[in-house]
């Protein structure tokens, strides 16, 4: 897109612009003016940490599109720091290289770090060919998260 810059960020991925922690992002507060990130947060031990480290890197009004996976038969997110091995994992989260699965808690979860949430069902505003080209999953939601002042 013309006048459009990105940055790419990720841990491992040598792809990427810069290799970083999501949790110590060494890059500039108040600096951007859209994040997106999408099926991260199930995998970084301390979500919050992360969240806020996003919300310090965007510009006042600025905003974030978040994804996780979601189930919906929980009331809270399930965490559990002793489960460490691929197969305490595999067995709690449903994936091994997942540290928990969100409940119907998120929303709050990202509003207690400083964000203004609206859930947004994407997939039914997608034509289908849309909805294939962009990766978007029906049944999960997607979050616009608004930088609070």
């Amino acid at each position: 897109m013309p006048r459009l810059e990105y940055v790419s960020v990720d841990r491992s991925n040598n792809l990427a612009d810069y290799r970083m922690d999501i949790t110590d992002l060494h890059l500039e507060s108040e600096s951007f003016d859209c994040l997106l990130c999408v099926h991260v947060l199930e995998h970084v031990s301390d979500d919050l940490q992360a969240l806020r480290e996003m919300r310090r890197i965007l510009k006042p009004g600025a905003w974030a599109i978040i994804g996780v996976p979601i189930d919906h038969s929980r009331r809270i997110t399930l965490e559990d720091p002793l489960a460490t091995s691929d197969a305490d994992r595999l067995k709690l989260f449903g994936q091994a290289d997942h540290v928990r699965v969100y409940g119907n808690d998120a929303a709050q979860r990202f509003e207690y770090a400083g964000f203004e949430v609206t859930e947004v069902d994407y997939f039914e505003q997608l034509s289908a060919v849309e909805q294939v080209k962009y990766g978007v999953i029906g049944g999960e939601e997607i979050f616009h998260c608004k930088r609070v002042q």
